[in-house]
């Protein structure tokens, strides 16, 4: 019988199981990742009809309580803040070029 102790490949073995633990770990947390916003996509807009309890408790704040909701009210406006600007290039772009198009 031999030891553990006297195995050459002792020390690869942890070291193996390590990265392959990692590994699957890694791979856990992406397929819920995309699981997540897989059912964020098909989601009901109300938070009692959602299976995922991470969704749903965090769409119930952000929709039911008085923080979330003003968190939501300062994330659209910054969100319209942009469109504005985005506007406004776009307008600056598209101003000259219809003045150049001349009908003959």
């Amino acid at each position: 019988m031999t030891m553990l102790g006297s195995c050459p490949t002792r020390r690869l073995i942890p070291q193996k199981v390590k990265k392959l633990i990692l590994c699957l770990f890694n791979a856990k947390i992406r397929y819920e990742q995309k699981r997540l916003v897989k059912e964020a996509e098909n989601a009901s807009p109300h938070p009692d009809d959602m299976k995922s309890r991470i969704l749903a408790e965090r769409a119930r704040y952000l929709k039911e309580s008085d923080k979330g909701v003003r968190h939501m009210c300062r994330i659209m406006e910054e969100f319209a803040k942009e469109e504005r600007k985005e506007a406004k290039i776009e307008e600056r772009i598209e101003m000259p070029q219809s003045c150049l198009k001349v009908e003959i």
